[in-house]
C-alpha cells in the first residue's frame, strides 16, 4: 500500500527503506507550495502481555492484584525514581517493552516490540517474527488490536497494532545493527512510564494507552 499512493509524482531520493517524492499542491490563495512526501513500507508493533506464570518462568516475579506495584529503582534502567500512579491497568499482568538504541534521536527509548513488514510478507506474519526477534519471547496467541497512520503530514507508513499472548522465552534474533534489550515491566507501571513521559515513543504510547482503554475485556475474558 505504502509505495503505491503517489506513482505520479517525482522521485527525489531512493533510499534503502524509504522513497521520497516532490509535489506541487495548490494553495487556497492561488499558486502553489512543494511538498515531500515519504514512502515507507507498512509497519507493525506488538504488545506482548505476560502472566505471572510466564514471567516466573524467566525470573520475574510481577506484583498481585492486592500488591502496591513497586518504583523503578528496583532494576528498570533509564527510569528514575518511582513512578506514580502504578495503581491501574491490568492486575498481576505484565508487558514486554524493549530498550532500543535509535541513532535518529540519539537516544535508547522504552518501546513495544516492531518492525517493518517485509516485501511479500503480510502484517499477520509480521507481527510474529518481529517479536521473537526483538524481545527473544514466541506468543500462543497473536490477535490484531487496530491500525493506525503515525506521522500523515509527510509519511504513507500505516503501522498495524498487535497483542500478543502466551508467551514462550526462545531467544532474541537480532540484526547486527540492532541494540535492544527486554525487560518486563507491570502494566501498571508501564502506564505510569507513559504518564510521566519516561515512555516517549509514539507507537508505544499509542498502542498501551488503546488497548488500556478499549483492549482489556479481550485479555481479561481469557485470563
Amino acid at each position: 500500500m505504502a509505495f503505491k499512493l503517489h506513482p505520479e509524482t517525482e522521485i527525489v531520493h531512493e533510499g534503502v527503506r524509504v522513497t521520497v517524492r516532490g509535489v506541487d499542491l495548490p494553495r487556497r490563495g492561488g499558486g502553489t507550495h512543494r511538498r515531500e512526501v515519504v514512502e515507507a513500507a507498512d509497519a507493525v508493533v506488538v504488545l506482548p502481555l505476560i502472566s505471572p506464570e510466564e514471567a516466573r518462568a524467566v525470573g520475574v516475579e510481577l506484583p498481585g492484584a492486592e500488591e502496591e506495584l513497586p518504583g523503578a529503582a528496583g532494576g528498570l534502567p533509564g527510569v528514575a525514581g518511582g513512578l506514580p500512579g502504578a495503581e491501574g491497568g491490568l492486575p498481576g499482568v505484565g508487558v514486554v517493552l524493549i530498550r532500543n538504541e535509535r541513532f535518529a534521536v540519539r537516544e535508547t527509548l522504552w518501546e513495544l516490540p516492531a518492525g517493518t513488514v517485509e516485501a511479500g510478507e503480510s502484517p499477520d506474519d509480521c507481527a510474529p517474527r518481529e517479536l521473537t526477534e526483538e524481545t527473544g519471547y514466541r506468543a500462543a496467541r497473536v490477535e490484531k488490536l487496530t491500525a493506525f497512520f503515525p506521522t500523515p503530514g509527510f509519511c504513507t507508513e500505516l503501522l498495524h497494532a498487535y497483542r500478543a499472548e502466551g508467551l514462550t522465552q526462545v531467544g532474541q534474533a537480532l540484526d547486527e545493527t540492532e541494540r535492544i534489550t527486554a525487560h518486563v515491566v507491570p502494566w501498571g507501571e508501564a502506564l505510569a512510564m507513559v504518564r510521566d513521559g519516561t515512555i516517549r515513543d509514539a507507537k508505544t504510547v499509542a498502542t498501551l494507552l488503546f488497548h488500556e482503554t478499549f483492549g482489556r475485556a479481550g485479555a481479561e475474558s481469557k485470563e
